[in-house]
């Protein structure tokens, strides 16, 4: 069976230039993502400090669900159709079933603020991530890439999970929302455990000269089932609330080996490159969020605190710097030559993070609305580091390769 050109060719089969938003998956929902994750985080903020409303559908799960299934779901996608490619040497998503894709994620974004009915709200958002689990599992089947099937079950979970939360929302279930929310984070953060595994030390070792990454074969083996562990212990906890005791003998060892694997690949060269410190900031901040999740099963700290670590920490900081290198990789730029304001977006979404894990010991610590101070300030943080990076980036993710090549 022929294969579909996954970039648009001029008559004579050469690339077309100029304007190419849909030749590669990346291009699409790397900018939508950014763009949301501007849009997104400015709404959340303005709802929170002015009282303003948010979509009824969603009630006060709104910000947890979009940033979860919207921004982390359209980088996710878009890194995958990317990769997959890369791997089995087999047309993805590309031209017009592509900018369909899309545009059927950008729907299940814009509706809930339309007087649409919350049936229909629901039925356009749930459909996009099982049909994109169908999109990347056919290339790896075509391919015999089995051992890649991994990537489109998370998937095709977290299309399940999403459709949980949906069903309460629609009042078809209760308790589900909150359980499901926290196996579509930890379906987000196994797979940012396994591709962190593939991507940091390679990163680190091209792009950090003196840097020598060292995994070792008896801690690898431990990574993932801790981390599956951990995320089965916090879904159970918080559907059943209880089992914190689980929640903490799962969490703290899952932090520990996290941090071991991240000591393995980091040395002090790896701090110096802005493109490659950003994954270790994030991949740290994934092991501390594992940490903190622990201690919030002991008692020890608020829950929203620590979660936020593996959120606007660790997916924040991973995927703005893997939004940045495949940019930048797949337009034919150098890749440690990021554009003016990168290390600075890159510290604005770190400082987010802290000042977000902070907010509970602010507001109790230091003056009556010191939470809502840190809340601000950190999603104004966030909302400036994404925005330098939509800037730097948009016209890269819009335009053909400067290297004429293909992408």
């Amino acid at each position: 069976m022929a294969t579909i050109p996954v970039f648009p060719r001029r008559p004579n089969g050469t690339p077309a230039r100029g304007l190419v938003p849909f030749a590669m998956g990346f291009r699409p929902y790397f900018l939508l993502a950014l763009a949301f994750a501007v849009a997104g985080m400015a709404f959340w903020v303005i709802a929170l400090i002015f009282g303003r409303g948010l979509p009824a559908h969603y009630g006060g799960y709104w910000h947890a669900h979009e940033m979860l299934f919207g921004y982390a779901g359209a980088v996710v996608i878009g890194f995958l159709l990317t990769a997959i490619r890369n791997w089995t040497g087999r047309s993805t998503l590309a031209r017009a079933p592509l900018a369909a894709t899309a545009a059927l994620w950008l729907a299940g974004r814009v509706e809930p603020w339309l007087p649409v009915p919350g049936w229909k709200v629901a039925i356009i958002d749930a459909l996009w991530l099982p049909l994109m689990a169908l999109a990347l599992a056919v290339p790896l089947i075509r391919a015999g890439h089995h051992k890649s099937l991994i990537f489109p079950l998370m998937v095709l979970l977290m299309g399940a999970a999403n459709m949980l939360m949906h069903a309460e929302f629609l009042g078809w279930g209760l308790g589900w929302a909150r359980p499901a929310g926290f196996a579509g984070l930890y379906l987000v953060l196994l797979m940012l455990t396994i591709l962190g595994g593939r991507v940091v030390p390679f990163f680190t070792e091209r792009g950090a000269p003196g840097s020598i990454p060292v995994s070792w074969s008896w801690l690898e083996s431990w990574v993932v089932p801790l981390t599956l562990l951990h995320g089965i212990a916090a879904v159970h906890a918080a559907a059943s609330g209880a089992g914190s005791g689980l929640v903490a003998l799962t969490g703290v060892p899952a932090g520990v080996v996290h941090a071991a694997r991240l000591y393995g690949w980091t040395g002090r060269a790896a701090w110096r490159v802005p493109m490659v410190w950003v994954l270790h900031a994030g991949y740290g901040a994934m092991a501390l969020g594992f940490m903190l999740t622990g201690l919030v099963g002991l008692g020890v700290l608020d829950g929203m605190d620590a979660t936020h670590a593996l959120t606007a920490g660790a997916i924040g900081l991973m995927t703005a710097g893997m939004v940045t290198r495949v940019t930048l990789g797949h337009t034919g730029r150098n890749v440690f030559e990021p554009p003016a304001g990168t290390t600075v977006a890159f510290v604005a979404i770190a400082l987010a993070g802290v000042f977000r894990v902070l907010a509970g010991w602010m507001g109790s610590a230091i003056w009556m609305d010191g939470w809502r101070f840190a809340m601000a300030l950190s999603g104004s943080l966030w909302v400036l580091g994404f925005l330098v990076l939509l800037w730097g980036l948009a016209p890269m993710l819009l335009r053909s390769r400067v290297d004429g090549g293909m992408g």
